[in-house]
C-alpha cells in the first residue's frame, strides 16, 4: 500500500468520525418547548381570598399563555394557533395567544382545552388541560355569638350588591332593616342562671339576576349560657 492510499484511508477515517459524532452528539442547550398557561374566572370571593377563584356553569374564564423555548419567550406572532375545547375546534389565528369563553351552564362536562400550535420551526405542538368547575359557597363566619358575617363564594356576580342574603334565626326571618345585608346582629335576650338558649342561624345567598344560582349554609347552632 502506498503513501497516497495510506493518506485517503486516513481521510475518509477523518470524516466518518466527524460525521457519526454529529449524529450521536446532541445540540447543547436544546429544550423541547414548554406551554406556560394561565386562566382566571370573573367569579366573586370575598376580600382577602388567596386562593384562585373558581369558575362555575355559566362562568367566563380567559386562558392565555406562553411557549417558553430554550428559557426565552418564543415568538408566535406569525405562528397559527388554534384553541379546542372537549375537542371540539372553537377558534383559529395567527399569534393568538389569549382565548375566552364562557362555561356551558347545562353541560356536566368539565371543560377540556386543548392549544395546537400547527407552525412552530416547522413542528407542530400542543398542550392540553381540564379548568376545574366549582359550585356557589356560603360560610357562615363569627367571632363572637352576636355578630356573624356571610361569605359568599363562586357567583357569577362582579360586587356583592347583586346577592341577596336570607338569613333566618329559629326559623324566622330578622326584623328591621340593616346597611349591611351580609351582616346579622343577633340581640340576645337575657337569661337565667342556669338556663340556656338555643339559637339556630341558617342563611341562603341567591344571585339576584339568575335566582337558580344560589347556596346555603349549614345551620349554625348556637346554645347561650
Amino acid at each position: 500500500m502506498g503513501a497516497n492510499d495510506t493518506n485517503k484511508i486516513l481521510i475518509i477515517s477523518v470524516v466518518l468520525g466527524i460525521l457519526l459524532l454529529g449524529t450521536f452528539t446532541p445540540v447543547a442547550g436544546q429544550a423541547t418547548p414548554e406551554f406556560l398557561v394561565t386562566w382566571k374566572a370573573n367569579t366573586y370571593v370575598p376580600a382577602g381570598y388567596q386562593a384562585k377563584a373558581l369558575p362555575i356553569r355559566g362562568s367566563q374564564v380567559e386562558v392565555s399563555f406562553e411557549l417558553i423555548d430554550n428559557g426565552k419567550i418564543a415568538d408566535l406572532s406569525r405562528s397559527t394557533i388554534r384553541w379546542f375545547i372537549n375537542f371540539k375546534l372553537q377558534e383559529t389565528g395567527i399569534g393568538n395567544k389569549t382565548f375566552a369563553f364562557t362555561i356551558t351552564p347545562y353541560d356536566n362536562r368539565i371543560p377540556s382545552i386543548k392549544i395546537l400550535i400547527l407552525d412552530y420551526k416547522g413542528a407542530e405542538l400542543k398542550h392540553l388541560f381540564d379548568i376545574p368547575i366549582a359550585e356557589p359557597d356560603v360560610v357562615i363566619d363569627t367571632n363572637d355569638q352576636r355578630n356573624f358575617r356571610g361569605l359568599p363564594y363562586f357567583f357569577n356576580v362582579n360586587n356583592i350588591n347583586s346577592l341577596d342574603f336570607g338569613w333566618e334565626v329559629n326559623d324566622k326571618k330578622p326584623e328591621g332593616a340593616v346597611d349591611r345585608p351580609d351582616l346579622l346582629s343577633l340581640d340576645i335576650p337575657e337569661i337565667q342562671l342556669g338556663e340556656s338558649l338555643d339559637i339556630n342561624i341558617s342563611l341562603i345567598i341567591k344571585n339576584l339576576g339568575n335566582p337558580l344560582e344560589f347556596a346555603s349554609a349549614e345551620t349554625l347552632r348556637l346554645t347561650v349560657q
